[in-house]
């Protein structure tokens, strides 16, 4: 008899992040630093805040939706492309934000690289993603700031 593969609830996970982030300042899981970012759904309309691994950019903060390579971009990208304005709270600080996606290109190449020492595993999920999609790199700026 097979065994059956332990499944995962990646909900119960993140509200468990959330929760360690907003009580314990623990800014970081598995070695990656978080930021916990508040979307509306394109569907329900209802606000979600979900963990995703960040780094610093001057100013900004920068984002990569991975989702390890899968074929689709993960459930909060596609919030944050229908609805760019978003909350963010970063190390204590808690603040209204604006995110774009990064297009193609030098800009774009140089943020893989800084978020490759977020998410180290970044080049093999963009390899594994390459014939479905392009790994979204979004720029996240404090609103009323972007350029």
């Amino acid at each position: 008899m097979t065994e059956r593969p332990v499944q995962v609830d990646i909900r119960e996970i993140n509200r468990q992040i959330t929760q360690r982030y907003r009580e314990d300042g623990v800014y970081e899981s598995d070695g990656m630093p978080l930021v916990l970012l508040t979307i509306r759904g394109r569907v329900s309309g209802e606000l979600r805040t979900t963990p995703v691994a960040v780094q610093p950019d001057g100013d900004r903060l920068v984002v990569v939706g991975s989702m390890g390579g899968l074929p689709t971009h993960p459930q909060w990208y596609q919030n944050l492309d229908a609805d760019p304005n978003i909350t963010v709270e970063y190390r204590g600080d808690r603040y209204a934000a604006v995110a774009r996606t990064v297009e193609p290109g030098e800009e774009r190449d140089r943020l893989i690289r800084l978020m490759t020492t977020a998410v180290p595993g970044l080049p093999r999920y963009e390899q594994r993603a390459a014939d479905h999609r392009v790994i979204p790199i979004v720029i996240i700026e404090r609103a009323g700031e972007s350029a």
